[in-house]
């Protein structure tokens, strides 16, 4: 009988991937973890963490910009639902679309 992996346990073994440096399992894990948690971005993360220790930099960079894509999207979602960034905590002397870029993490558009 064929035990499925919960989230949990499977995101265990993708971090356990990056100490072990093995990519194939790192992303043969990722693929079914990103279907049961799509929108955690720490998965996400481990994975470019993973191609990161394997010197792998342009699969790290895909993943870079999945996870960004990732961050706006959430953004995005919160502030539908309501969500107010609290830009008074960003001291610098910027225009708030600025300081909200801050609060959320967006990266900045090249234009």
């Amino acid at each position: 009988m064929r035990i499925e992996l919960g989230p949990r346990v499977r995101g265990s073994l993708l971090g356990s991937c990056r100490f072990q440096c093995n990519v194939e399992l790192a992303e043969r894990t990722s693929k079914r973890l990103f279907k049961l948690e799509p929108t955690k971005v720490g998965n996400y993360v481990l994975l470019a963490d993973v191609y990161a220790e394997a010197n792998m930099w342009d699969e790290f960079n895909q993943q870079f910009k999945e996870l960004h894509a990732l961050l706006l999207t959430l953004s995005n979602d919160m502030k539908e639902k309501g969500y107010v960034p609290q830009t008074k905590v960003v001291l610098y002397d910027l225009d708030e679309k600025e300081k909200e870029r801050i609060v959320l993490a967006r990266p900045q558009r090249k234009n």
